[in-house]
């Protein structure tokens, strides 16, 4: 990582945490974050999203979001091609964080739309959910989990989550989840589908 790239990532931690600090006493302040969050996904991964490397050598292992440029324009990427209705095909190697953006991008619209259904999928129903962070399902509930609490919609529970299935009870949003076959995404309509 270049000097500069460092100062950035590190600068922005410092602004994440002193708007959650204002955010926690001031109700202005606190509502005008969240609809900067509404309109500006970038800004939601780098204010309140949060990611997890379980390997030793990634201590911390549980850490805030904050985006590389690359990522950025990823993540604008991904809100284009939603707007425009196009399918996006994204071929990545490992460690670029594809995986939690597209999980994390999902979790921001099945939040703010007013009316989004997701549908994941991964080769084997394990990799979709297995209530771990492993999986496509724990992934977004880690996200989701780590929100502030007054981000999340009113009478949700990540407790009561049921497996391959989120819901937003304010909305009625859901993300749901099955393992690829011949009949996948099949019955229903989504905003987005997501094949792993």
């Amino acid at each position: 990582m270049t000097n500069s790239i460092g100062s950035l990532i590190h600068q922005k931690k410092v602004e994440r945490a002193q708007r959650l600090h204002r955010a926690s006493f001031d109700l202005k302040f606190r509502a005008a974050l969240i609809e900067k969050a509404k309109r500006d996904p970038v800004f939601f991964f780098n204010q309140f999203a949060w990611t997890y490397d379980p390997r030793p050598e990634s201590k911390p292992n549980h850490f805030p979001f904050i985006t590389y440029p690359f990522q950025d324009d990823y993540i604008r990427e991904l809100e284009l091609t939603y707007n425009q209705v196009l399918d996006l095909l994204t071929d990545k190697s490992r460690d670029m964080g594809v995986s939690w953006m597209v999980l994390t991008w999902i979790v921001h619209h099945w939040l703010y739309d007013p009316a989004f259904n997701a549908l994941a999928g991964s080769r084997k129903q394990d990799l979709v959910d297995n209530f771990q962070p492993d999986s496509l399902f724990g992934k977004m509930a880690y996200v989701i989990d780590r929100l502030p609490s007054w981000m999340l919609p009113r009478g949700y529970d990540g407790s009561k989550r049921t497996f391959c299935k989120i819901v937003n009870p304010e909305s009625g949003n859901t993300i749901q989840g099955e393992s690829a076959n011949r009949d996948f995404s099949r019955q229903g309509r989504y905003s987005c589908i997501l094949l792993d």
